[in-house]
């Protein structure tokens, strides 16, 4: 008898875990709200800069990118 409840109670357990992983909640989102142009609004006030490091310098690294650079 005491197996029978125990099965019982563990299926039900089980179902339990599964109606709780599968509830359908929306994640809230963490993106950048955009502007009109579509871009993010903090890359208005900032500058990207891209840097082929094989070309700026013989060694190619980003060691040797950073020394003529001010600051």
């Amino acid at each position: 008898m005491q197996k029978k409840y125990l099965a019982y109670i563990l299926y039900l357990a089980c179902i339990l875990c599964v109606h709780v992983s599968c509830n359908d909640q929306k994640q809230k989102e963490t993106t950048v709200p955009a502007d009109i142009s579509g871009h993010a609004a903090w890359s208005a006030q900032s500058n990207i800069y891209e840097v082929n490091l094989r070309q700026f310098s013989a060694a190619g690294t980003i060691m040797e990118f950073e020394k003529p650079c001010p600051g």
